[in-house]
């Protein structure tokens, strides 16, 4: 998408200056500071990310601020900025880093730094708020920012039909709808938020049916019309960093917040009960077979009990042979402990034995990297572990 700004695109008002020409080519070579600034933002979370997760950013992006549905209903509305500068993969950050740098170094000539950040910001979040509304998986990723680029893209062109040639506005139009037709098909596959996608386009044309592109404007400069749009754009950047400083509040108090976690899939009226940090979330699995608790880092904590089952003894016979089970207790019952290896993931194994007919079983699992932390986490949830009447 190229837009040359010669005084043969502009048919109403008169042609403009010397002075105004100079300023569009200057315009036209300007650096595009603020895409670049976005990707170095982008990249360097990205960075955060592997480093806090060990090399897995899919443990983490919860602490990140990804978009969580329960959580931005719970007042973490920041959510819905922070998620835009947040990937999964480096397939992910790789797409939209490129996509970025190519949309964004002509996006950001043609409408200027103040209008391009306002609008990239503007598109990513309502991308994640028609996703809050429609899509109950988490999500992350500034697709929907990207879009808005597209959306905006498309509809300047047919707002302001004047401003350029009939020739442009076609070859524009053309190559950006069909942009716009084959990445809205990609985004029917498992695992991508369409509707992220389909907001931040929505969000994106809207804005730019009040968004003139600074390279084409012919009208003379306006000083309120400056000022209002500077402080617009000062306050998306202080949105942006009331966002990452909420969040990073949020974040810093996961490991010292606690909330009772109570687990009863056999009744209304559960018989025993432990703590977990707030981070933690739970993982749906069908009634009866247990549940499973993951933090930020990554570590699984998978619970399980069995009432009216053989003796925990038998349970412990199946452990790998050469495990010597140690003996203690964990809320005064009868327990045994273990430690196991297997590749690069540690596991820490307490069987609790309450009562005749009944155990409780805790596997944390989290990679050997992060053993000792695990170890620890283990512990402290054993100490909160409590039994409240026999099953």
């Amino acid at each position: 998408m190229e837009i040359e700004p010669t005084s043969q695109q502009v048919e109403s008002p008169p042609t403009p200056t010397s002075a105004a020409k100079a300023e569009r080519v200057a315009r036209l070579e300007a650096i595009p500071w603020v895409t670049y600034a976005l990707l170095v933002v982008i990249i360097a979370v990205y960075i955060a990310m592997l480093v806090v997760g060990h090399g897995n950013v899919d443990r983490v992006a919860l602490l990140f601020g990804d978009k969580e549905n329960d959580l931005i209903r719970q007042g973490q509305w920041w959510r819905l900025v922070t998620a835009i500068f947040l990937h999964g993969s480096w397939v992910h950050i790789g797409v939209n880093g490129f996509s970025l740098y190519w949309l964004g170094n002509q996006m950001e000539r043609l409408y200027g730094r103040r209008r391009f950040f306002v609008l990239f910001i503007f598109s990513g979040i309502c991308g994640n708020l028609l996703s809050f509304l429609k899509q109950p998986a988490p999500s992350l990723g500034a697709s929907g920012a990207l879009f808005g680029l597209i959306g905006a893209g498309i509809v300047f062109p047919i707002r302001y039909p004047k401003l350029i040639s009939p020739k442009a506005r076609k070859t524009i139009l053309t190559q950006l709808i069909w942009i716009t037709v084959l990445n809205l098909a990609l985004s029917l596959a498992p695992g991508i938020d369409l509707w992220a996608h389909v907001g931040g386009l929505i969000g994106g044309g809207f804005l730019a049916l009040f968004l003139m592109p600074a390279l084409l404007d012919p009208r003379p400069v306006n000083l309120w019309r400056e000022r209002a749009l500077s402080v617009i754009a000062l306050g998306m950047v202080m949105l942006c960093l009331l966002s990452a400083g909420l969040e990073w509040s949020v974040a810093s108090k996961l490991s010292r917040q606690e909330i009772l976690m109570t687990y009863a899939p056999s009744s209304q009226n559960p018989w025993w009960s432990f703590k977990v940090p707030r981070g933690w979330r739970p993982i749906a699995l069908p009634q009866g077979t247990g549940v499973v608790l993951v933090s930020p880092q990554g570590e699984q904590l998978t619970v399980a009990e069995r009432i009216g089952a053989s003796p925990v003894q038998d349970f412990i016979a199946l452990w790998p042979r050469g495990v010597q089970p140690q003996r203690g207790q964990v809320a005064g019952k009868p327990a045994w402990f273990a430690q196991l290896q297997s590749g690069n993931t540690h596991f820490d194994v307490c069987v609790v034995q309450p009562y005749t007919t009944a155990f409780v079983r805790l596997v944390l699992a989290a990679p050997s990297t992060m053993a000792s932390k695990a170890q620890s986490d283990f512990l402290q949830i054993l100490h909160t572990v409590e039994f409240h009447h026999q099953p």
